[in-house]
C-alpha cells in the first residue's frame, strides 16, 4: 500500500510547503471553482510523480476571472490565516507570494490564450485524500515541458515528461513533437539535482528517461 506523501518526504521544509500547498489549492478553487492546474506541481499531484515542486501554477478562463481573483484573494486568504506577502501583475502573468508562519509558497497565475481542454482529475494531498481539480491533459503538459525544457535545460522537465508518458491517451496528438524534441535534445545543465528532489523510488538517469520517452513515442 502506498504510504501517504507526508510520511515520504524526509526534509521538513518539503512536508511543511506540501501541506501548506493543499490549502492553498482549497483556498483558490473556493476563490475559482474553474482554476486549471499545470506544471510540476500539476504532474507530481496528479499523475502519481514522485518529483516534489514547490509552486504552484494555474490558468485561469479569462481576464474576468483573473480580475476577480485578484479582488477576493485577500480576504479569502484572512480567512485561512494566510498572509498575502506579494502580489505582482505583469500585465501577462500574476504572482501571488502567500505565507502562513515561516512557511512561503509562489503561485503563477495566467489566463488561457489557447485552445486548451483540461480534464477533471484527482489531486492527491499530502494525507493520501484527494480533491477535484481540473488540470492540463498529459498532452499539453508535456508539449508546456518541451517548452520549459528547451529554454532552461533543467532535468526535472525530463523526469515530469517521462512520468507523463504512462497516461497520454492521444499519441498522435504530440508524437512529432516529441520525436522532434528527442532528436536535438541537449544535456542537462542540472542532472545531480534529481536525488534531492525525487523522494520515492529509483532516480532514473537523463539517458534513460529519453530512452523511455522515445520508446513509448517510436
Amino acid at each position: 500500500m502506498k504510504l501517504p506523501i507526508l510520511k515520504m518526504l524526509k526534509k521538513r521544509e518539503y512536508s511543511e510547503l506540501a501541506l501548506f500547498q493543499d490549502t492553498v489549492i482549497m483556498m483558490l478553487y473556493q476563490i475559482d471553482s474553474t482554476i486549471i492546474l499545470h506544471g510540476g506541481t500539476c504532474v507530481w499531484r496528479c499523475f502519481n510523480g514522485s518529483r516534489f515542486s514547490n509552486d504552484i501554477d494555474i490558468y485561469l478562463k479569462s481576464r474576468s476571472n483573473l480580475e476577480n481573483l485578484k479582488r477576493n484573494v485577500l480576504s479569502v486568504a484572512s480567512d485561512y490565516d494566510i498572509k498575502v506577502e506579494k502580489i505582482k501583475d505583469t500585465g501577462h502573468l500574476i504572482f501571488i507570494a502567500f505565507s502562513f508562519g515561516n512557511i512561503y509558497l509562489k503561485v503563477e497565475i495566467n489566463y488561457i490564450k489557447k485552445d486548451l481542454h483540461p480534464v477533471a482529475t484527482r489531486f492527491e494531498k499530502v494525507d493520501s485524500t484527494y480533491t477535484e481539480v481540473l488540470a492540463l491533459t498529459p498532452e499539453d503538459l508535456i508539449l508546456e515541458k518541451i517548452a520549459a525544457y528547451s529554454h532552461r535545460l533543467f532535468i526535472r522537465d525530463i523526469y515530469d515528461i517521462y512520468i507523463l508518458c504512462d497516461y497520454v491517451q492521444e499519441k498522435a496528438k504530440i508524437k512529432n513533437a516529441v520525436i522532434s524534441f528527442i532528436q536535438k535534445i541537449k544535456q542537462p545543465v542540472n542532472e545531480e539535482d534529481l536525488k534531492v528532489l525525487i523522494y520515492e523510488g529509483p532516480i532514473p538517469s537523463f539517458r534513460n528517461m529519453i530512452e523511455y520517452i522515445k520508446g513509448r513515442f517510436a
